[in-house]
């Protein structure tokens, strides 16, 4: 929709009445209602994650682990499991830090070279190059380098399964037991009592 912006001009020079303003105000403050509740709700959903990520890799895993098990089937068809969850990342103020333990310990195929082009990983060496050849020819070429964040959780996982010592606080690789609950199958909204159908 098109804006006339002569006839906006001239409608600003134009005095609101009072009723009019008392209806721009009565609107502003449903405004400042609706986002102090969008930001309660937020605040409300940022901790429910924290209390939910809590039961499940510290409360339900230690429970679990006193009594034994690792898992559970209820009578209403729910399956409960603990399983290992791994997670890694590289702060962007330790990037290059990683990336030199990384080369330095035959893992640099984890690093992937962009410089106007995408290299895959473990081609590091060829990225140099390029590199080297378009700065030969006079361009300013950029490069970024990055780690894949799933395939740096795979090999931090691997690594650690393996009894691989990697600098964990380099990698803020992180390990937890988390517990999975998987709902038996529902039909129309209704739990059934057979999976297959």
């Amino acid at each position: 929709m098109a804006i006339d912006i002569q006839k906006v001009s001239q409608a600003s020079l134009m005095k609101a009445t009072d009723a009019q303003v008392k209806k721009i105000s009565a609107k502003c403050t449903e405004l400042q209602n609706k986002e102090q509740e969008v930001s309660n709700i937020e605040e409300r959903l940022k901790k429910a994650k924290k209390d939910a990520l809590f039961l499940s890799e510290e409360t339900i895993p230690n429970l679990m682990q006193e009594a034994g098990v690792s898992s559970l089937n209820l009578s209403d068809g729910t399956s409960i499991t603990v399983a290992p969850f791994y997670g890694a990342r590289i702060s962007n103020d330790r990037k290059e830090e990683a990336f030199q333990w990384l080369r330095a310990n035959n893992f640099a195929d984890l690093i992937r070279n962009n410089v106007g082009v995408s290299f895959t990983a473990g081609d590091d060496v060829k990225a140099q190059q390029v590199l080297e050849l378009l700065k030969k020819e006079g361009h300013r070429p950029v490069q970024k380098q990055e780690v894949n964040a799933m395939q740096l959780k795979q090999w931090a996982r691997e690594q650690l399964e393996k009894g691989i010592t990697v600098p964990v606080d380099l990698f803020s690789i992180y390990v937890a037991n988390r517990t999975k609950i998987k709902q038996k199958a529902t039909y129309n909204g209704k739990r059934t009592k057979n999976n297959a159908r």
